[in-house]
């Protein structure tokens, strides 16, 4: 095809521009289809538990590498949904990589103090420089961590980081809304006992 007047004499400046089209497109449709597949597996979820492994199976198509952890009752360490791997980390120390630093929410793998010695293992392992911090909240604390790794010769744009954050507001969203469901069915089950036990009593007498 004929290149463009300010593209002529420049082939090499033309397809540069058309990859990073085609890359800025293809980032697009992985986010959309990312935050869709996060929203339809969240949707079905009943319990902060499910809620938690239904974001770590929407983040298993990602196009970078993403491991969602959840935190323990006790505060003291991460775990991987169903899964064995405890990451003894206390969540405070993630909310202080959180909320403070010039770039909040961006770790650097060879920067990380040693109480976070766990993350910095696995971020090696995936031969990631730096990585996206995503909080999943409950009740304005940490109930689960989505860490995404980031190589070295990337360059993330701001809506293409947005996206696990949506996502993460997603699952804080559901979190939300299976404790108010909870909340209101509570009373509910403790009226439904009442009744029951008046009726025993009653029948008794």
């Amino acid at each position: 095809p004929k290149l463009p007047r300010r593209f002529r004499g420049s082939p090499a400046r033309y397809l540069a521009l058309r990859y990073r089209l085609a890359k800025a497109r293809r980032t697009r449709l992985d986010g959309a289809f990312l935050v869709h597949q996060a929203a339809l597996e969240i949707s079905r979820a009943a319990s902060a538990a499910e809620i938690i492994h239904a974001t770590a199976r929407a983040l298993e198509s990602a196009p970078d590498p993403c491991i969602v952890y959840q935190a323990s009752p006790d505060g003291l360490s991460l775990q991987v949904p169903r899964g064995e791997n405890v990451v003894q980390i206390a969540v405070e120390h993630i909310e202080t990589l959180i909320t403070e630093g010039p770039d909040r929410g961006m770790i650097q793998t060879w920067l990380l103090d040693p109480p976070a010695q766990p993350l910095q293992d696995v971020l090696i392992e995936w031969a990631c420089t730096s990585a996206i911090l995503a909080p999943i909240r409950k009740g304005g604390a940490i109930a689960a961590l989505i860490m995404v790794g980031l190589e070295s010769e990337k360059k993330y744009s701001q809506p293409a980081l947005q996206v696990y954050a949506t996502i993460a507001k997603i699952a804080e969203t559901g979190l939300e809304k299976t404790e108010a469901i909870q909340g209101a069915q509570r009373p509910m089950a403790e009226l439904e006992a009442f009744n029951f036990i008046s009726q025993a009593v009653a029948g008794q007498t």
